[in-house]
């Protein structure tokens, strides 16, 4: 089966890379046919991880990729914290997707170092760096093939365009064209920049904040939010996770996430939080139908 990635848009301004199953499964499915015991436990939590990711379950997707990555190794390992790094940009924690993906640059396997690249290169657009963005996504574009490198060139020329490189940005604009095989849309997307000459302009910090997926939308939005702990390392925060999210989810809540913050000293810190809220009141109330671990807090590092 030949392996595909595309790069699917949430909005104008939060773009995930969208890998599928066959491209994560490379390592899973090598070898002689005959599987050891841990092998097939390390397939089965990579399908968890990949399936709560296609279903647009990134705190959980993020939770169980950041354990298997942690836990594997070589190729299996890359592909659990590609897609930790995907679902950290998903939720819009570009500080977590950063960590994640920018050792994968190096990644001997071209999708892996690929997908990274073209992640990277997002967060870049989309904090503002244009030329680091373009350079990102033309680079990443070399690795991928057929739609996903298209995307990525189409990305790469708005990018050029914004930073008012027109002949470079109708050049990876045409690259993008020929590239582009399935997608439809797609190719209409790229034949219009060809029409035009130009890219959009980038939404305003709101549009930006009205795209973020932070994954207790049922439950409201908000600059509060439920906090049930705070750690020092990835993995006691995944642990902490792993614990209250039936509980959790018995109220109502997706799975907890975990966020890559910082202490009053300035430190590095791991929070494990679930929900978000209009004001503190709202999450009082909220906090009440826990016990006394969970606090109501605001939700910084977001």
């Amino acid at each position: 089966m030949q392996s595909t990635a595309i790069l699917n848009a949430c909005g104008r301004a939060a773009t995930i890379v969208a890998i599928t199953t066959a491209a994560l499964l490379l390592g899973g499915c090598a070898g002689n046919g005959a599987k050891t015991n841990a092998g097939a436990a390390n397939t089965a939590s990579s399908v968890n991880y990949i399936e709560a990711y296609q279903k647009g379950d990134y705190a959980d997707a993020y939770r169980l990729a950041a354990k298997s990555a942690m836990t594997s190794t070589n190729l299996e390992g890359e592909q659990a914290a590609l897609i930790a790094g995907q679902a950290a940009h998903a939720q819009g924690n570009f500080s977590d997707a950063q960590r994640w993906l920018r050792p994968l640059l190096d990644s001997s396997n071209k999708q892996v170092a690929g997908q990274a690249g073209a992640t990277l290169g997002l967060i870049a657009q989309q904090t503002g760096d244009q030329q680091q963005a373009a350079d990102l996504l033309l680079d990443a574009g070399k690795k991928l093939s057929l739609d996903a490198a298209a995307r990525t060139q189409l990305y790469a020329g708005d990018s050029l365009s914004r930073l008012g490189k027109s002949d470079e940005a109708v050049a990876a604009w045409t690259k993008a064209k020929s590239n582009a095989k399935y997608d439809e849309s797609l190719i209409t997307t790229i034949d219009s920049r060809l029409a035009s000459g130009v890219a959009p302009a980038m939404p305003t910090k709101q549009g930006n904040q009205a795209t973020r997926v932070l994954g207790s939308e049922p439950r409201g939005s908000g600059s509060f939010t439920l906090q049930s702990g705070v750690f020092s390392t990835l993995s006691r925060a995944v642990k902490a996770a792993d614990q209250i999210t039936p509980q959790a989810k018995r109220a109502g809540y997706e799975a907890p996430r975990v966020v890559n913050t910082f202490d009053t000293k300035g430190k590095r810190v791991y929070a494990v939080r679930f929900g978000h809220f209009p004001n503190k009141d709202v999450a009082d109330s909220a906090r009440a139908k826990f016990g006394s671990g969970v606090i109501a807090t605001r939700a910084t590092g977001e």
